[in-house]
């Protein structure tokens, strides 16, 4: 397979990087409520963690202390969009 860029590194602290700055380009999106790239940016998430888990298999802890930030990121997301519809319902 011919790659034109270097292939980002996945495994430990390097895969946790990339991680942590597409959930920030999340968070930064969703307090634009940009929602277009909210979703570009979940398809973008789930890539990587698949990634995350294909080059860390053999690293448990490292993957389930990711899997929980994730899951204060989607948490938080869940939370905005419970809001928006309030305020949607209230008008």
């Amino acid at each position: 397979m011919l790659f034109l860029v270097d292939q980002p590194d996945y495994t430990g602290d390097a895969g946790i990087h990339i991680l942590r700055g597409v959930q920030r380009s999340i968070c930064d999106a969703m307090k634009a409520e940009n929602w277009d790239e909210v979703r570009r940016l979940d398809a973008v998430c789930a890539s990587v963690v698949e990634r995350l888990i294909a080059h860390n298999a053999n690293d448990n802890s490292m993957l389930v202390r990711v899997l929980g930030e994730l899951k204060g990121t989607y948490g938080g997301l869940l939370s905005r969009c419970e809001q928006r519809v309030l305020l949607m319902q209230a008008t």
